[in-house]
């Protein structure tokens, strides 16, 4: 049971899961969420959708975003209600010659390691003082637009399957 909720899930599963629980993302990927410091997390509970913008910390080995939000905010309800979401990350600066995002889907997790707050801290030290619970988005799919490689390029990435295409116009 996952936050509340049933799932029937078939035991091949478990061991797909295994296997590719940590296939990691392409360093042009990876280098990519580095560098910026803000995403946007698109939720949805109820028919409700909503967004918001949170600072984040990357850990590429374990391809996980880290954020802080106060738990009464709407869009950490209605994680808690549906783990499922989606988000974006843009650059800093935006360079409209040279166009690069990342579009993703993952499952929200509330985790239970301190590590993980101590590595938001460390990047963010205003934070420290500041309300609000460490949660973390575990990526399952990432669709980067980089037109610095070529117009309308995209590299495709998912946890089960790893780096899916490159270069390819969709």
């Amino acid at each position: 049971m996952i936050f509340n909720m049933n799932f029937e899930v078939p035991e091949m599963y478990f061991c797909l899961k295994f296997i590719f629980m940590n296939m990691s993302i392409p360093n042009h990927i990876s280098t990519f969420i580095s560098s910026c410091v803000n995403l946007t997390v698109a939720t949805c509970s109820d028919n409700q959708p909503y967004c918001a913008n949170c600072f984040y910390v990357f850990i590429p080995d374990e391809n996980l975003l880290i954020c802080k939000s106060d738990r009464e905010s709407v869009h950490m309800k209605q994680a808690v209600e549906n783990n499922l979401v989606a988000g974006t990350i843009l650059p800093n600066a935006l360079d409209f010659s040279a166009i690069k995002g990342i579009q993703f889907t993952g499952v929200f997790i509330l985790p239970d390691n301190a590590l993980y707050k101590e590595q938001y801290i460390a990047k963010y030290p205003m934070a420290k003082d500041m309300p609000g619970s460490i949660w973390m988005i575990q990526l399952s799919e990432i669709k980067m637009t980089d037109n610095s490689l070529g117009f309308g390029t995209k590299i495709h990435w998912s946890r089960v399957e790893g780096e899916k295409a490159i270069g390819n116009r969709q």
